[in-house]
């Protein structure tokens, strides 16, 4: 999904893409107990979901 991403958005930081392609799967117990961890993912996960949700990152669509 990641790939996807940066293929449709070339601008976007691979680490932003990754962040952005697991959304919505951050309260799944796979995702808590082992993508989480496996992936070192931290407090940069959310803060990344936030800052594109709300378009301070990126550009909001129209």
């Amino acid at each position: 999904m990641s790939a996807s991403l940066t293929t449709m958005f070339p601008g976007i930081p691979p680490n932003d893409a990754k962040n952005l392609s697991l959304g919505g799967l951050d309260q799944t117990t796979t995702f808590l107990y082992t993508v989480a961890k496996d992936m070192g993912l931290s407090g940069s996960f959310a803060a990344t979901q936030s800052a594109y949700s709300i378009g301070s990152l990126g550009t909001r669509c129209k």
